[in-house]
């Protein structure tokens, strides 16, 4: 699923969603070090490294689209928030993806914003 779904796809979504959840499950037995938990571990991170290079090239490829002029910026702001899991995922598993992330949509508003203001003020 997490390999072969679009990121835009609900099954990807699906699929996520169970992935977050074994690598939860694998988090809370790493202490036991039980055999079944350290057979799935290697395959487990490996998805989730799948799953986040993904999900890191659409939010940024999401946040990029809003350095094109658009009279609306509202609409892909929200589309974005149907995706709000995405950024969970990451921030829960890799929080220094999850800040470039937030850095460049930070950046990217505040530039709008300061064009927005500098017109108004003109």
């Amino acid at each position: 699923g997490i390999m072969e779904s679009p990121v835009t796809e609900k099954d990807f979504l699906t699929h996520l969603q169970t992935l977050n959840h074994k690598i939860n499950f694998i988090k809370e037995q790493s202490f036991k070090e039980s055999k079944s938990t350290i057979d799935v571990k290697e395959v487990v991170e490996k998805l989730k490294i799948k799953a986040m290079s993904k999900i890191r090239t659409y939010l940024l490829e999401q946040i990029y689209k809003f350095r094109k002029p658009m009279t609306n910026y509202q609409v892909p702001q929200n589309n974005m928030l149907k995706y709000k899991f995405f950024f969970e995922f990451i921030l829960s598993n890799e929080r220094n993806v999850a800040e470039e992330i937030c850095g460049e949509y930070v950046d990217t508003m505040s530039k709008i914003y300061y064009s927005y203001f500098k017109s108004y003020s003109s």
